[in-house]
């Protein structure tokens, strides 16, 4: 495996976790909260930004150095 390859695992890798402790936060705050206390905008909103999240992800910028 070269260095390139394990730099990519170790990014992906990273990227599972985050997102994972991101759907574990959203999780525990509904169960926090009552059903009838859940806004339906708000629950849109928190899947607007894991889409995002995934997009950022799939379709990175690159910035030259000095940029």
């Amino acid at each position: 495996m070269n260095q390139q390859s394990r730099t990519v695992l170790r990014e992906r890798v990273i990227a599972i976790f985050l997102g994972l402790a991101g759907l574990a936060v959203f999780g525990l705050s509904i169960v926090d909260h009552q059903l009838s206390d859940l806004n339906l905008v708000q629950v849109l909103i928190a899947v607007l930004l894991l889409g995002t999240v995934i997009l950022a992800d799939q379709y990175p910028i690159h910035l030259g150095r000095g940029t």
